[in-house]
């Protein structure tokens, strides 16, 4: 030949050039592969010659549908990854013709664990459109799927080996345990025969081992399963359990980061045990990758900042396996360049409560695994799905300092050209600052040799320039990881109406848009749906309840796509952008699309629900809407056994939210079908303090739904959250209850009353749904624990305001009007009593949040051997938004002893509250407000110099007539902190060089500016 003789490679190239039997059936294999195509003709040819394999044409094409496969190695890849499940071999015979042979897989576990109550085991169940690398073998889409009469054969292929012999698995056993357990446990002490036993025993365990094993999977709590797993793999008593236990146990739903961590852990203990033993079994390829998938996608939800570790452990459990890393072959440095870019594509997927702010992570995730590719000799192919995760990546940060410098000289006017203002302006080019990070990875993808696609297209649009070259606005943007919704030019479309600033600039995109006749689609109607949503906003006047909250936060200039809000329109009307319509509302829009028989996806319903000025709009969108009396039976309980894939978890979210912004408005008045009310009518009713809640009441309404539903996601338990701590939504409470008033019958002088007791009411309310959250096994994040820490203060705050006011000799000369007073004043005075529980209450959630000091020294013996796997410290970082809100809270409540740990825990833990502050905006004024809040409740500085601290604690239990007067509790509040108290914390505070110094008068005074100072200080004045 004339490149020598044909190696492995030409070899396969040929078969699989031999076994493409149609062009139809080439068609799906290109759908099949789309996503890991490899470079075009240009950069294939000079490779082939390489590795000595002839170029032409059809060779290429052959290439550019799959990655090469050896046939020593075909029967290996064919069978199912080492996993759960049980594997049969399963054959059939037609007309005396032998056909192929395939494995049955049965996933004898869960099918054990659906007939048991242990529901909350089961794994999560997959889209069935969608492959899920974490179910399935990750090179069985490498095989070429061949008919029986088709089977590539080679010289080098050996015959197809006999039936093997059916054998037990642990796995299978455990789920005969199972199976046993839940039927009769009293029956016999274990299910197992004697074969069974020796087989048990043989692989170095015992029946106790199962029992322990049954155990773990079937716990509740997840941190309490994983912490039974992790004592078991790092125990000298036992031998570790099986790797395919903690593999099916990452298939839950659902795991804590507590739980994650310890799973962590587990697993680099396994691979550390399989790398320094040389005779233990090498862990599959498919094993490993299966352990990666699952870890990336708990921690995308509970525990971003992990991600760089997990990545670690890929590399490090790679070395557990059989492939040779000093000098690959070239079939495992194939499967090398698959795993490692399906790893960086995995990292790049959006993570679940802060996208935007966690792609520093993933961005420093996949530094690592291109590190270790470099580290190959040669260092290994970066293939389209490897360049398409770094872009994803880039397009979701913030500008860099060059790109905001950019941005600043963008004209007014459409299209965005650079418009110098100065001569020194003329130093900014396009190519040194024009070009953003993500521009430049697209071109190093192309110099690569892959040719430009729809995906790339939309991505050079985020990235700040059309495909004709023509600028737009660098937006940061989520990129989607699905290929088939980059089929077509749509999105091209979207990201065209995305990437503008004005609505009036999105909507001349649309109706250009419109003018191609390419018809509706879902992400169009997204993207300007989006537009309008927000121009509508910007349009209607400023909310009063939010003024005071936008004036004090200091938000820091943002330039055009780095928001969502769009800009107002430019100062000159030559700079408008012309449109042949008017820029319509969101209603107006929506009626068009109903007029002309549009079909509304389900995410721009869920768009238009979010964004519904009404309670009466949103129900009318969901009616309006795709499945609209589906939907509209589930969400209003009118099927009283709704199932739970009945409405899209989306839609679920964006209902509950509609439902927690319009709290005042009463369900009766909104739904005009007497049957729907009598529907929602008869629900059982729940009772909070004694009294059953009203089901026509929104709150009460969404915790139903809550209850029925069970979603895992935090989204709406994060919406009646905040709905539960606005102000503006304890108004809403005179209604709350079916037979019960949450206001006087009388006089209110300055509704103090009410406010007490529809505040206490909110907080029962609170804890209600913090343990419905924990019976359906959902944590508690840092935004749920915020609107929980200014339900509290509201508490506090309105406690203290009744206490002070003198209501005794009110109440004695109307006895007849002063029930609901009483009863509201004796519940006001017991809440200030049971402050400290008040304050134990959110101190451990917020411990819970961050993590156990105690279970970190504990795994910190665990990972010391290992210098290069080293897990954060923290499970969560709080922002200084949370740390503000749980000082004020703690503050209020008068727990000294609780800011001064708090203070002190900061303290040691200064380096990363630093880095979390460089990933939130206006976080140093955030940290300026929290130190003055310290010493502002140290010291009560609100409160008149002759009342702050006149009134000593009493040592004595004080009386009956001074519980009933609350001049006990009265003291307990006003009372400042003991001297040696606030000495320390300005000690530690000043001891900090990045914080702020300890605040001044002036500090202070401006700091009790704020609303609820003022009417205290009213008070004490009076």
């Amino acid at each position: 030949m004339q490149h020598g003789a044909l190696i492995p490679l030409g070899r396969q190239l040929r078969s699989v050039r031999l076994s493409i039997r149609s062009t139809s059936a080439f068609g799906r294999a290109t759908t099949r592969y789309q996503n890991h195509s490899v470079p075009s003709n240009a950069s294939s040819r000079p490779r082939c010659l390489q590795y000595g394999v002839r170029y032409d044409a059809n060779d290429a094409a052959a290439w550019s549908e799959t990655i090469p496969v050896w046939p020593e190695e075909a029967q290996e890849l064919r069978e199912e990854p080492v996993d759960e499940g049980h594997v049969e071999p399963k054959s059939s015979s037609s007309s005396g013709a032998q056909q192929a042979r395939a494995p049955t897989r049965h996933d004898h576990l869960t099918e054990a664990l659906k007939r048991t109550p242990y529901t909350h085991a089961l794994p999560a169940r997959g889209s069935a459109a969608k492959r899920d690398l974490s179910h399935t073998n990750i090179r069985r889409k490498l095989i070429p799927r061949t008919s029986p009469t088709s089977t590539i054969q080679c010289p080098s292929d050996s015959q197809p080996s006999p039936d093997p012999p059916r054998r037990f698995s642990l796995i299978w056993l455990l789920a005969k345990y199972i199976r046993h357990v839940n039927r009769d446990p009293s029956q016999t002490p274990h299910p197992f025969s004697q074969p069974e036993e020796e087989y048990i025993t043989s692989m170095g365990y015992s029946l106790e081992d199962i029992s322990v094993w049954a155990g773990i999977v079937t716990a509740g709590p997840s941190s309490q399963a994983a912490t039974r797993l992790l004592h078991r793999v790092t125990s000298s008593d036992h031998l570790s359990p099986p790797f395919n236990l903690l593999l099916y146990f990452l298939r839950r739903p659902y795991l804590s980061a507590s739980a994650l961590r310890q799973l962590i852990i587990a697993a680099q203990h396994i691979v550390e045990q399989r790398i320094s033993d040389d005779q233990a079994p090498r862990l599959p390829e498919n094993a490993v990758m299966i352990l990666f998938v699952r870890l990336v996608r708990h921690a995308r939800e509970v525990w971003p900042s992990v991600l760089g570790d997990i990545a670690a452990l890929l590399t490090r459990a790679l070395q557990a396996t059989k492939i040779n890393h000093k000098t690959p072959p070239l079939h495992q440095r194939s499967r090398l360049v698959y795993i490692y870019n399906a790893a960086m594509h995995l990292l790049s997927i959006p993570t679940g409560a802060q996208p935007f702010k966690d792609a520093a992570m993933q961005e420093a995730a996949i530094v690592r695994v291109l590190r270790s590719m470099f580290e190959y000799q040669p260092p290994l192919l970066i293939d389209r799905q490897g360049y398409r995760a770094v872009v994803r990546v880039q397009i979701a940060q913030s500008k860099t300092s060059s790109e905001q410098e950019w941005a600043e000289l963008k004209a007014l006017s459409w299209p965005p050209w650079k418009q110098e203002r100065t001569a020194m302006d003329a130093d900014i080019t396009a190519e040194n600052h024009g070009r953003s990070r993500a521009s430049h990875t697209l071109q190093r993808m192309r110099e690569a040799g892959y040719t430009p696609d729809t995906w790339a297209k939309v991505a050079q649009l985020y990235s700040g320039w059309d495909i004709d070259g023509t600028p737009t606005v660098q937006t940061r943007a989520i990129m989607g990881s699905s290929v088939a919704q980059y089929r077509t030019e749509h999105p091209i479309w979207a990201a065209r109406i995305a990437t503008t600033r004005t609505a009036q600039e999105a909507w001349a995109a649309y109706l250009a848009y419109e003018d191609t006749g390419l018809g509706p689609d879902a992400q169009v109607m997204f993207a300007i749906v989006r537009k309008l949503s927000e121009e509508d906003k910007r349009s209607r006047p400023p909310d009063p309840s939010l003024t005071t909250k936008r004036d004090t936060s200091r938000r820091a200039r943002l330039l055009p796509g780095d928001r969502r809000e769009v800009a107002p329109l430019p100062p000159s009307v030559h700079l408008y952008t012309y449109t042949r319509t008017p820029v319509p509302s969101v209603d107006n829009f929506f009626q068009q699309l109903i007029d002309r028989g549009v079909d509304v996806d389900p995410y721009t319903l869920v768009l238009a629900i979010e964004n519904a000025v009404s309670l009466q709009q949103g129900v009318w969108y969901l009616r309006a809407g795709s499945r609209g009396e589906d939907n509209q039976r589930a969400l209003l309980l009118e099927d009283p056994m709704p199932q739970l894939s009945a409405v899209p978890p989306p839609l679920f979210s964006a209902f509950i939210g509609l439902l927690c912004r319009f709290p005042n408005v009463n369900l009766s008045k909104v739904i005009a079908n007497q049957s729907e009310i009598s529907s929602l009518s008869s629900v059982q009713p729940k009772l909070l303090q004694g009294h059953e809640l009203n089901p026509l009441h929104p709150l009460v309404h969404a915790v139903e739904l809550l209850g029925r539903f069970r979603p895992t996601s935090p989204v709406p338990w994060t919406n009646i959250l905040n709905a539960m701590s606005n102000t503006v939504t304890l108004t809403s409470m005179r209604f709350f209850f079916r037979n019960h008033q949450c206001r006087p019958a009388g006089e209110d002088p300055a509704g103090m009353f009410t406010r007490a007791k529809v505040s206490m009411v909110a907080l029962s309310f609170v804890n209600h749904i913090v343990s419905v959250m924990r019976r359906n096994h959902v944590d508690i994040n840092e935004i749920q624990l915020l609107h929980i820490c200014q339900a509290v203060e509201n508490m506090a705050v309105a406690c203290w305001r009744l206490t002070k006011y003198k209501v005794k000799s009110a109440l004695e000369q109307n006895p007849h009007l002063g029930s609901f007073k009483l009863d509201t004043t004796r519940d006001a005075y017991q809440a200030i009593e049971h402050a400290s529980d008040t304050s134990k209450y959110i101190k451990d959630l917020l411990t819970e949040l961050i993590g156990s000091v105690d279970q970190h020294v504990a795994l910190a013996t665990v990972t010391a051997s290992s210098e290069d796997f080293a897990l954060p410290q923290l499970l969560h970082c709080p922002s200084p938004v949370l740390l503000h809100a749980h000082i004020r809270a703690l503050g209020w409540l008068g727990d000294y002893d609780g800011l001064l740990d708090l203070t002190r825990w900061m303290v040691a833990h200064q380096h990363k509250l630093g880095e979390q502050r460089k990933r939130d905006r206006n976080a140093e004024d955030l940290m300026s407000l929290s130190i003055q809040a310290l010493r502002v409740f140290l010291e009560r500085r609100w409160l008149p110099a002759q009342s702050s601290g006149d009134v000593p604690m009493s040592a004595e239990p004080a009386s009956d007539a001074g519980r009933q007067d609350g001049g006990d509790a009265l003291a307990r509040l006003e009372t400042p902190a003991p001297g040696e108290i606030v000495e320390e914390v300005e000690r530690l505070v000043n001891s900090v060089d990045d914080w702020p110094s300890w605040p001044d008068e002036e500090d202070m005074a401006n700091y009790c500016r704020r609303e609820r100072f003022r009417e205290l200080q009213k008070m004490y004045m009076a």
